[in-house]
């Protein structure tokens, strides 16, 4: 995974439902454009200054779209927002490289080893919502 995000430009990830994004998050830190549906785990790394969030529609998810997934909703990434950033990606290289380097530098800020540490020990300290 290393290498492949190493050889690419820009990651896309027009999700409906994503985890923590860790895919994201990962190609981010290095140095990579990353435009995504501005929905689910992802948009706690993510922001309109270090990234391009695509809006969406909530939609409910129909009975055989999705495994058990009867009475759920998921994300609809808009289209034309997905076109419309796919485009600039291209067109724009001033605005890629400022949001790359706010990638970068926001993933190793925030997502460092060492502040997650410190997290984990305030969480099992139980003063965590403290620190917030």
């Amino acid at each position: 995974m290393a290498l492949l995000f190493c050889a690419c430009d820009c990651f896309v990830s027009l999700h409906r439902s994503e985890g923590y994004g860790l895919n994201l998050a990962q190609a981010m830190a290095c140095g990579k454009l990353a435009i995504a549906t501005g929905f689910s785990g992802n948009v706690d790394f993510m922001t309109a200054q270090n990234s391009i969030l695509i809006p969406f529609a909530m939609k409910a998810v129909g009975r055989d779209e999705y495994l058990h997934g009867a009475g759920q909703y998921w994300a609809e990434p808009d289209h034309a927002a997905s076109v419309a950033a796919m485009r600039l990606a291209l067109d724009q290289p001033s605005v890629v490289t400022r949001l790359r380097q706010r990638a970068r530098a926001d993933i190793e800020k925030n997502n460092s080893y060492e502040r997650i540490g410190r997290l984990l020990v305030l969480g099992l300290e139980g003063k965590l919502a403290k620190a917030q």
